[in-house]
């Protein structure tokens, strides 16, 4: 609390600036003409101005008296400026502290406080800017007695800028703010297991079912009712909208996923989802300019954002405690449907499976530096819960998991020690054994059409560029294309030596991908692993050592033979079938290093 009060503490003493600064040099700045004044008999220079025997002044001190009066009429709204420069961002910060205990109120509020902020703001800087013009006229002029004509172009090159902020954070005012989703809008034909359970736990909740249904692989559950725009489809989608994440749908049981979905459902309650339609898309506006003004190399944008800052606080402390509450109330209600040990499953598979999210964005902008792009991204990104999330990890995992919270594009979920409580399950309870082998029969499999896997594929893509800067190469560079045949024929060869006795152990793909990366520098896990799981028909060994001969130079051929022989001898011992592997590339690999060595001999001139 002190922290955030702090900040609109700061804005008001900052807005007060300008006014103060004017005021000062108006009771101290004319300190030597008001001694005059009062050594002829008159109050102050005021005084003079005003006397009887003004009218018989010369022209220049009539001039002179006729601008200290425009000077003299400026006070009082300097001391309004200040007093209104206190209240509005104090305002700010208070009213939606002390009020935004409901829901509604907040998303009453929340939409007339920005344009609010914003136009009391520009009012505010636009007479700081005056006040301090005036200030530094009396100061210049009257105090010191100088003429400096660049001090008014200042002062307009400053007014010029901070117009132009304000003009913009006035535009964004009156755009639509849309939330954007990564994903596949789907209709119910096209997943019938999610819409059979979408349609029970709606009767059984007796709430109606969302109109959209979105499927995407980042790791999230949560329903809006904000317009909402689905790229790459570019669809924009209106009333309640449900996003399910397909990569954590693989973690989970059918009961664990009625239980997710069962909470999602129980938001219709409330009216939460009639908050989120009014208080999210102005929220997101807010962080918005907030944040291009954090960044922004124009200095007018920082009366604004002194402004806008404890308004922001204010309103995110009271939607973390609302959303809290709603949070818990929902979790009360999915257990009633389901049960309670099924929900708390379910949340901490997608607490701890959603930190794996950035190590997935990195290693796919890593590949698409390559331009190697994934095609089965809804299986691809599972892997990163059976390789990353070995036993080990869980266990750390779970150590940590009672502070932890699931993020949210609209609300602040408590944290996984206070859903717990409220369920009523211990942490002890909770199975920690669900990511021990790939695609367990333990978890559910969703019967996803090829269509909407592809596009799944490119909703992958447009979100890792959205998150991450990725210089992807131009299809004609050489260099590029060279790199990513060598790199998918040692994908190829290493999936060979893992498939070749017909099982896939994640201690094997842990090892060959360790020693991948330090063999070679761009080894990625991600497209490795592609190989491994979907791709059902490697390329045969002859036709790869041909073209490993063809397009990798001596040193890459022997790291890639000592990546393979490591990879075989990993448990201990070479099966048969492995090294039927490693005989078969060996020899086609000299076989074909031969024959270029005659090849050249042969085009070689001679004397």
């Amino acid at each position: 609390m002190g922290g955030r009060m702090r900040s609109a503490l700061i804005a008001a003493f900052c807005n007060a600036i300008a006014p103060g600064f004017f005021l000062l040099t108006l009771y101290f700045g004319l300190f030597s003409f008001h001694e005059s004044a009062r050594e002829a008999g008159f109050i102050d220079i005021f005084d003079v101005c005003l006397s009887a025997n003004a009218s018989y002044f010369d022209a220049q001190i009539q001039s002179e008296c006729e601008e200290l009066h425009l000077i003299k009429l400026a006070e009082i709204p300097a001391w309004l400026f200040i007093v209104c420069g206190a209240l509005v961002p104090i305002c700010l910060y208070a009213v939606p502290t002390l009020l935004g205990r409901s829901r509604i109120l907040l998303g009453t509020l929340f939409p007339i406080a920005l344009p609010f902020a914003v136009l009391a703001t520009a009012a505010i800087a636009l007479g700081s800017i005056f006040f301090v013009g005036l200030g530094a006229h009396l100061l210049t002029t009257w105090t010191f007695g100088i003429i400096w004509p660049y001090l008014y172009i200042i002062l307009a090159i400053g007014a010029t800028f901070l117009v132009a902020v304000l003009l913009s954070a006035i535009h964004n005012l009156f755009s639509v703010s849309t939330n954007t989703e990564y994903g596949v809008s789907v209709k119910s034909s096209q997943i019938p297991v999610l819409h059979e359970i979408i349609s029970e736990l709606s009767k059984e909740l007796k709430v109606k079912q969302p109109k959209n249904i979105i499927l995407g692989v980042s790791p999230n559950f949560y329903i809006t009712n904000a317009q909402t725009l689905v790229l790459p489809q570019n669809q924009t989608l209106k009333g309640e909208t449900l996003f399910l994440s397909v990569t954590l749908s693989k973690l989970l049981t059918l009961e664990e996923l009625r239980s997710i979905i069962a909470h999602e459902l129980m938001h219709y309650r409330g009216k939460d989802l009639t908050y989120t339609r009014r208080f999210y898309p102005v929220y997101k506006l807010l962080n918005g300019i907030t944040s291009k003004l954090r960044t922004s190399e124009n200095l007018g944008g920082v009366p604004l954002l002194l402004n806008l800052i404890p308004m922001q606080s204010g309103f995110a402390n009271s939607e973390r405690r609302i959303s809290r509450q709603r949070e818990l109330l929902a979790d009360q209600g999915a257990a009633k449907a389901t049960s309670s040990l099924d929900l708390a499953s379910a949340l901490a598979k997608v607490t701890i499976f959603s930190k794996m999210w950035p190590v997935c964005l990195f290693d796919n902008s890593e590949a698409l530096k390559l331009r190697e792009i994934v095609g089965d991204a809804y299986t691809a990104i599972y892997g990163y819960a059976v390789y990353e999330l070995t036993q080990e990890n869980i266990d750390s995992e779970f150590d940590a998991l009672l502070d932890q919270r699931i993020s949210h594009p609209t609300d602040t979920h408590p944290t996984m020690g206070e859903r717990l409580k409220n369920l009523g399950v211990r942490l002890d309870q909770i199975p920690r054994n669900y990511f021990a082998n790939f695609l367990s029969e333990d978890h559910l499999e969703l019967t996803v059409d090829e269509t909407v896997l592809q596009s799944l594929g490119t909703a992958f893509l447009y979100e890792t560029l959205a998150n991450r800067h990725v210089p992807i190469p131009s299809e004609t560079d050489e260099n590029t294309t060279q790199m990513r045949v060598i790199y998918r024929i040692i994908y190829q060869l290493v999936a060979h030596i893992i498939r070749a006795d017909g099982a896939i152990l994640p201690e094997e793909v842990l090892g060959a991908e360790k020693l991948g990366r330090e063999l070679f520098a761009d080894f990625n896990a991600l497209i490795f692993r592609e190989h491994i799981h979907s791709t059902p028909t490697l390329i045969d060994v002859p036709t790869l050592a041909k073209h490993a001969a063809l397009n990798i130079n001596e040193s890459g051929l022997s790291r890639l033979t000592t990546l393979l022989n490591e990879v075989a001898f990993a448990d201990g011992s070479v099966d048969s079938r492995e090294e039927v592997i490693l005989t078969d590339f060996a020899h086609y690999l000299a076989l074909e290093q031969q024959s270029l060595e005659l090849e050249s001999q042969h085009n070689s001139p001679t004397d």
